[in-house]
């Protein structure tokens, strides 16, 4: 017994001492981590197959690659392990392959369906918001700004939707954020060098943004720590060589057949829709446009806008006033430009693209903590509290203006198809043809997708196709198996024995068997021929 009574009494002596050196306020701010990274991946994954409403013809396509990849180690064309893809004309391919190969083992768990299409989005947005802490506390020595930015990330209405949706573009703030942190701690500890060029290799094959923003990262990084890196020689060199050679494959795609391989940017560039002598001028306006749109505060909380913009005047005043700034710093504002060159340079009409200037995630949210967090020196000690209190009014209203399930106006999210699908399949045996309406974006795919359709079976169908009448043209499915795909209005009666799905209306003397509906409204209708 008394040798108990020692035994906790040095037991209390040490847990004593431990309490004495306990680092309150570094808990607190592991805490308050936690629960920014909580909230975060609360508001990527609750809902996640329902939310947002639709389903795009993009994420379908790289949802059936994935799944034809896991059967038979071809995409949906019959191409073995490709390197570029060809989802929906073989005339505009890309390389943008990443975000498809992370489906194959999430559909390999969770079977074929938008939450496993899904998934892999919401892990790397919530990833994102971790990276985005570490990177802002080691740019502005500030573990506060740090905190700050990750909150103002994980609420970003633009990042949860793009962290909801099955595309490839949002894997491109992790890998570059990724790799900058990478970077800079590779600056005191060059064995990271390696971990670093994975990251970057990656980046290229993320998004096509990553083909102008890395290699102007990686020249400003260069020039920005030159005389450290001139220390590591070998690792820098090291760096640059393994991300070369990562990349040659992209090389020899584009130097083997580059008219087809840059069919997507040609069709896609300023300079499909404008003459070249105004080029210039409409894409350094399109770029400006980014930072002054009323429609970002569709995108962006108005408190993160408001700290942006303080945040520049801070960099832009102490670089007036200092003659010099930390070379971090110069690096930032570098950075904001080149992230907006592939939405400035973009045809798309919707400015700004929420795709296209993906690259600016992340580095707003920096220089928005940075300003939020300088702006308290100039207000009461309350100002914590007035910034919540706009964070909840601005949340509110987003919420008013349908903040998730209709954010903008986003027609490449489609309805029905599911449900048209599975009528398909309990009813459809019976008929011969299942007759769809082309009124929509690549019909065929969502076929594909819901159905399940046998992926060897697909590469051995006779798949009849038409290029649309674009400069670099898209390809219309007009038929496979005993789906057809055409104008209902004119081909409504054609086929004996088939099943029509037309747009409400397309047949308006024919009364349909039933009526496919989205929260009260119709999007399909399912006819029978009287013939």
């Amino acid at each position: 017994m008394v040798n108990l009574l020692l035994q906790a009494g040095v037991g209390v002596d040490i847990l004593i001492i431990i309490l004495s050196n306990f680092n309150i306020a570094f808990m607190r701010k592991l805490l308050l981590l936690v629960v920014i990274l909580v909230l975060g991946a609360s508001l990527r994954f609750v809902g996640l197959g329902r939310y947002p409403q639709g389903f795009s013809q993009d994420e379908a396509a790289k949802g059936y690659n994935a799944y034809s990849i896991l059967k038979t180690g071809k995409d949906m064309r019959g191409n073995h392990i490709p390197l570029r893809f060809t989802d929906f004309s073989d005339k505009r391919p890309y390389t943008i392959i990443l975000y498809t190969y992370l489906l194959v083992p999430s559909i390999l768990v969770f079977g074929l369906n938008e939450f496993s299409v899904r998934l892999p989005a919401a892990v790397v947005g919530t990833l994102t918001v971790f990276v985005l802490y570490l990177l802002t506390k080691k740019v502005f020595k500030n573990d506060t700004v740090g905190l700050l930015a990750a909150f103002l990330l994980s609420i970003s209405p633009w990042h949860i939707l793009m962290s909801r949706v099955g595309l490839e573009a949002i894997t491109f703030p992790f890998l570059f954020l990724t790799s900058w942190y990478i970077l800079i701690i590779g600056l005191e500890k060059p064995n990271f060098g390696i971990l670093a060029a994975i990251t970057l290799v990656a980046s290229f094959y993320s998004y096509q943004a990553s083909y102008v923003v890395i290699p102007a990262f990686l020249t400003f990084f260069y020039i920005c720590y030159k005389d450290r890196l001139n220390r590591c020689k070998n690792s820098w060199r090291l760096i640059v060589f393994l991300v070369i050679a990562g990349i040659l494959p992209l090389i020899y795609l584009y130097i083997k057949d580059f008219p087809t391989m840059a069919g997507h940017l040609r069709g896609e560039s300023l300079s499909n829709s404008v003459r070249s002598e105004i080029f210039l001028p409409l894409a350094i306006l399109s770029g400006i446009y980014h930072y002054v749109s009323p429609r970002l505060l569709l995108l962006y909380h108005i408190p993160t806008l408001v700290g942006f913009y303080y945040g520049l005047l801070l960099l832009a005043r102490d670089a007036h006033k200092e003659k010099k700034l930390l070379c971090e710093e110069v690096f930032l504002l570098l950075l904001l430009g080149i992230v907006t060159v592939p939405s400035a340079f973009s045809s798309n009409s919707s400015i700004p693209n929420i795709t296209r200037s993906i690259g600016m995630i992340g580095i707003v949210e920096m220089l928005a903590s940075y300003g939020i967090y300088r702006a308290k020196d100039y207000f009461s000690p309350s100002f914590g509290k007035l910034f919540v209190f706009a964070i909840f009014l601005n949340s509110m209203l987003m919420i008013y203006l349908g903040y998730p399930k209709y954010l903008g106006s986003y027609i490449w999210l489609q309805y029905g198809f599911k449900e048209v699908v599975k009528y398909v399949e309990n009813t459809g045996n019976k008929y011969d043809r299942i007759v769809v309406t082309d009124k929509a974006n690549q019909p065929f795919i969502y076929f594909l997708f819901y159905s399940r359709f046998p992926p060897e079976r697909f590469h051995k169908e006779r798949v009849v196709r038409e290029y649309t009448k674009h400069r670099v043209p898209y390809e219309n499915v007009l038929s496979f198996d005993r789906y057809i795909f055409c104008d209902i209005s004119e081909c409504y009666g054609k086929y004996n024995n088939a099943l029509y799905i037309a747009r409400p209306n397309e047949v308006p003397n024919v009364v349909p068997l039933e009526n496919v509906r989205i929260e009260g409204k119709e999007v399909f209708s399912i006819l029978i021929s009287n013939k």
